[in-house]
């Protein structure tokens, strides 16, 4: 695996909340964040953990209200 300890503990989470092991969240939603199919955490790299982070807090401010 080339992702780091942050990165691992970030998709377990992400993974936990949508109710999937960690390996099927990646299956499922991998070219979604990524735009490449991975199956299995240990298939990522650290460049597609931190993009796949990124895309996936963007999409989390969506649903944050910020009082307008």
């Amino acid at each position: 695996m080339n992702l780091n300890k942050i990165q691992v503990a970030i998709l377990n989470k992400l993974s936990k909340e949508a109710d999937l092991d960690v390996d099927s969240y990646v299956k499922k939603h991998s070219l979604e964040f990524i735009c490449v199919q991975k199956n299995y955490l240990d298939d990522l790299n650290e460049e597609e953990g931190d993009e796949w982070i990124n895309k996936s807090y963007i999409l989390s401010l969506k649903d944050v209200d910020l009082g307008e």
